[in-house]
């Protein structure tokens, strides 16, 4: 029984060593070729797309984004969409954040940016809970009166011609 014991002990070191081995090398080779392909953050926050194309007259792009305790990404989240496109207007909805992320969406945003700020009991329902009063923003942005569920689509959205 202790040889058993110990050939079993043997056996696990031996599958140990091989886990180990096998994880190190696909780590290294992953990091090679990371930094082959600039997978770095910094690399794939540079606009590696087409320059954007202008709006037609009279059009508007809304962007929303629901947000909670989002400080420390919220300010280059919005830079990134200003410089994408031109011409884009930012609703955020933040959803009752214990830090200070509308305090940085009303210093980088300006005028581009609207801030809808929810408060307990209503916050924190979810993504879903938290986008339709950014909807509800976009579309009395348009000039929209009435927010019906229906107008969801039409009022966040405006549909191509063609």
């Amino acid at each position: 029984m202790a040889a058993l014991d110990t050939i079993t002990q043997y056996v696990a070191a031996v599958i140990a060593v091989f886990t180990g081995v096998y994880n190190i090398s696909l780590l290294a080779l992953g990091v090679v070729l990371a930094r082959r392909t600039d997978g770095s953050l910094r690399g794939q926050l540079r606009l590696t797309h087409e320059r954007p194309v202008a709006l037609p007259a009279g059009w508007t792009v809304f962007v929303l984004v629901p947000c909670l305790n989002e400080e420390r990404v919220i300010a280059n989240t919005l830079r990134c969409l200003f410089d994408g496109q031109p011409g884009v207007r930012v609703v955020v909805v933040d959803d009752g954040s214990d830090d200070a992320t509308s305090r940085i969406v009303r210093s980088v945003g300006g005028d581009r940016v609207t801030l809808v700020r929810r408060a307990p009991p209503a916050a924190r329902q979810g993504k879903g809970a938290a986008s339709t009063p950014g909807c509800a923003r976009c579309a009395s942005a348009r000039g929209k009166s009435t927010w019906t569920r229906g107008g969801y689509w039409s009022a966040c959205w405006t549909p191509t011609a063609g």
